[in-house]
């Protein structure tokens, strides 16, 4: 007979007559120690003659023949298990329902990502064969683009859609899509706890292929990571930069795959969704590639390239061309080990007191804004400078002259929020720092942003930091796509500009530089680096690593929220002539279902 347990939950699996002498065992043991057994709660499951089981009442209920259910999940055939597990879905979809009680797209996020959406469906899947529950799995999914149609105000397109579902380290949002995640989460389970089945049921040589649903699970998979897709050469080396490899999985076993491709150390889960998740990647980067002769063999042109709109949405106005698409995907995915990905923002836990919390106007302007969705109402930029000049130059509709217009101070705004977020980090970190300083008598310039007395080894540094836009024309236009052009730009136009001075003076100068899409610069991320290994020391703590992502996170996090102000100021103004503290005074009518996100 086979008994298993989980805290006081227990299943038996045997003969009637064995099946009855363990129930009048554990009653009577029970008994001893002042505890009983809840008839109520158990379940006699395939019991064909209830005469040979004399000692389990007539209150313990039959179960369905089709299967029974364990810890939520269905162990039977497929009907069965579909209908158990829609419950579940069910379950989710009704708790989705009182987000609007929340009211807050960024709080409603986290909540989908960490505990309300797919980590409530992960177990089951994990649990079920992928090929037993098909129907469930694709109502769950539905499910969840529903909630965020409705809940975020994304138009989702099928580009969209797809980056949408992919993690946050390759530039999503990190919903998981389940019939991607199902055939992975199953295999890593199989390959995870076969040590521990082989134990409960005593075959020390069983293959993990005799596992229930394991070769059609693992048929699955394989049609899920089909050939990888070829990318153009710079797109290829930016991926194998990143280690974002294909790994295909052809003429191969689970376990052989697994030898071959796995990293060590990495868990089992973790690699076989990304194999499926680099592959979504590829494919939604491929279809950005045009399909016009004509533009894929001029290599004559120094500025050409081999990317264009997609055929079937090149007469769409709100379609976002596919040149810009690529470089803002391909900013969004960059990351190093120091400092952790450009889209890991998205990470922080939302609260005002860490100033890690956006209001709702803004946030949804920042997925709109990360998703490549339309954002701007058509119209000239209402922006006007101290002396009442107007901006001449039109919105597009994806906000890139927003973030761009010299008009204005929201742009000093913008890099005056995240020199603040710097200039705290440092202080918290035992350095002696000062806010825009004038480095020299003879001159009223301000070279330091912030000025480090004791930066390195006693000795000063000025601190300048500068936030570029990687999506402008000059960066469009390249042949090889390179999304960390205009942030290499921007630390030699400063040291260009302001190492001199500074040098004179015998100030060490420090250039800082970040884009609008999280990547930070080679210069600052030794700096981050710095900075954390010195709070490191200062907290006597054995770990850099996390206090690096950690503050590269922040200032990732001001700077999109500085960003989404800087598009609102521009986009939806109260006063066409006046965009101060627009976000404030936004009302529905200002900001169309179309172009804008949702308002209070």
């Amino acid at each position: 007979m086979l008994s298993l347990w989980y805290l006081d939950d227990g299943l038996l699996f045997g003969p009637p007559n064995l099946v009855n002498e363990a129930w009048k065992t554990i009653r009577d043991e029970a008994s001893k120690v002042g505890l009983r057994l809840n008839e109520t709660k158990c379940e006699l499951w395939n019991a064909k003659d209830r005469s040979l089981l004399p000692d389990i009442p007539p209150t313990v209920p039959n179960g369905d023949p089709r299967g029974l259910e364990l810890l939520g999940i269905g162990v039977g055939n497929t009907s069965f298990c579909n209908e158990i597990l829609r419950k579940r879905v069910a379950q989710i979809k009704e708790a989705m329902t009182k987000l609007d009680i929340i009211d807050d797209p960024q709080v409603e996020l986290t909540l989908l990502r960490c505990c309300m959406g797919f980590p409530r469906f992960a177990f089951a899947i994990r649990s079920t064969p992928p090929t037993q529950v098909s129907e469930a799995i694709q109502f769950f999914d539905q499910v969840m683009e529903e909630t965020a149609e409705e809940r975020f105000d994304i138009s989702f397109s099928e580009r969209r859609r797809k980056q949408w579902n992919l993690p946050v380290r390759m530039g999503g949002v990190g919903i998981a899509k389940a019939q991607d995640a199902a055939a992975p989460a199953y295999l890593a389970n199989l390959v995870d706890c076969g040590d521990m089945v082989k134990d409960i049921l005593g075959t020390p040589n069983m293959e993990i292929s005799a596992n229930p649903g394991c070769h059609d699970t693992w048929e699955v998979f394989c049609d899920l990571a089909n050939p990888p897709i070829q990318l153009p050469t710079a797109v290829e080396d930016l991926l194998k930069g990143l280690k974002l490899d294909p790994a295909h999985p052809a003429g191969e076993t689970l376990i052989s795959f697994l030898k071959k491709h796995k990293p060590p150390g990495e868990k089992t889960q973790h690699f076989l969704g990304s194999v499926v998740q680099t592959l979504r990647l590829r494919e939604l980067l491929a279809s950005l590639q045009t399909h016009s002769p004509t533009q894929v063999e001029d290599t004559t042109s120094p500025e050409g390239n081999d990317w264009g709109e997609e055929d079937d949405v090149s007469n769409d106005p709100c379609q976002e061309p596919a040149q810009r698409a690529l470089m803002r995907i391909l900013a969004l995915t960059r990351g190093n080990r120091d400092t952790g990905y450009a889209n890991s923002w998205l990470n922080v836990v939302p609260c005002s007191a860490h100033g890690t919390k956006m209001n709702k106007v803004t946030f949804g302007v920042v997925l709109k804004w990360m998703l490549g969705d339309v954002i701007c109402p058509e119209g000239q930029c209402p922006e006007s400078s101290a002396a009442s000049k107007r901006c001449p130059h039109a919105l597009d509709p994806w906000g890139d002259h927003a973030v761009c217009c010299p008009t204005g101070p929201s742009r000093i705004a913008r890099h005056d929020h995240v020199n603040a977020t710097w200039l705290a980090t440092l202080g918290a970190s035992g350095y002696h720092v000062r806010a825009e300083v004038r480095t020299g008598t003879d001159t009223r310039k301000r070279s330091a942003d912030t000025l480090v007395y004791n930066w390195d080894k006693g000795s000063m540094a000025a601190h300048d930091w500068t936030i570029s836009h990687v999506l402008r024309a000059q960066g469009l236009k390249a042949r090889n796509p390179d999304p960390d052009w205009a942030i290499k730009e921007a630390e030699l136009r400063k040291t260009r500009t302001e190492n001199g001075e500074c040098m004179a003076r015998g100030i060490e100068f420090t250039p800082l530089a970040m884009d609008t899409f999280g990547g930070i610069g080679p210069q600052a991320t030794r700096a981050i680096c710095r900075v954390a290994n010195h709070c490191r020391i200062r907290n006597n703590s054995d770990d850099a690593s996390k206090n690096q992502k950690r503050l590269a996170q922040k200032l990732r996090f001001a700077n999109m929220k500085s960003t989404a102000n800087q598009i609102m100021l521009r986009c939806f103004p109260a006063n066409p002539h006046n965009g101060a503290n627009a976000q404030e005074r936004t009302t529905e009518s200002d900001a169309p279902q179309r172009h804008a996100p949702r308002v209070p």
